[in-house]
């Protein structure tokens, strides 16, 4: 009874590292955002940003330090259309060659709100037509869309996006300020895992590397 209960426990442990070692494998690197030019843009909480409605519609420009990845199509650009139709709002992305924090090719998001659109211009960095619209806005609720960009270092990068309407107190993120526009960034887990043959042999070599450090380490060592 006390060898099966050992094996047991040899078995926990090894178990729990291999499952340590592999979300381990899945993590993205820390990444930075850092707020360019964007004067009017108050910082919130968890990367959040929002453009109050007494401020100027200055573009929200947004430095990431990991590039975007070229599984994702860029530079581009999103919509936001008004409750006419026309549009109110741009979100751009992509690694823009130009001189700036980090040099070259530096990974950029960018917010055009109203007035500000007349600082984007199509066609030159980016494709003369958008990817699609993320929402139209309505009258009560404004809109509130998202989409999300893979990183180089295999992290997916989810952006929120808000626009508000025509009344109403507008602060979808909780920023405790009456906003015309909102961003938000969350960084998910990595998308690069192994492919599934390889899944068996990580396991097992993860288990008896994990529990022989851990018995060397004397946290899976077991007395009769």
């Amino acid at each position: 009874m006390q060898d099966k209960r050992t094996l047991l426990r040899a078995a926990i442990c090894g178990a729990v590292l291999s499952v340590v070692g592999w979300f381990a494998l899945g993590s993205a690197d820390a990444l930075t955002i850092t707020p360019f030019s964007s004067d009017n843009w108050v910082a919130g909480p968890n990367n959040s940003w929002a453009l109050p409605k007494s401020a100027d519609d200055q573009p929200g420009v947004f430095f990431l330090d990991i590039p975007i990845s070229g599984l994702t199509p860029s530079p581009n650009w999103y919509t936001m259309l008004d409750t006419d139709g026309s549009v109110g709002d741009i979100i751009t992305f992509g690694n823009l060659n130009f001189s700036g924090p980090g040099g070259s090719g530096l990974p950029i998001i960018r917010f055009f709100s109203d007035s500000g659109l007349q600082f984007f211009t199509p066609g030159s960095f980016f494709p003369p037509d958008p990817i699609g619209n993320l929402c139209t806005e309505t009258r009560l609720d404004g809109c509130v869309a998202g989409f999300s960009l893979t990183l180089d270092d295999g992290s997916i990068l989810h952006i929120q996006v808000a626009s508000d309407g025509d009344v109403g107190f507008f602060d979808p993120f909780g920023l405790g300020i009456d906003s015309s526009d909102q961003i938000r960034f969350t960084v998910g887990p990595s998308t690069l895992v192994p492919e599934p043959g390889t899944l068996p042999l990580l396991l097992t070599a993860l288990a008896a590397g994990g529990f022989g450090l851990l018995w060397r380490e004397g946290a899976c060592r077991f007395r009769a």
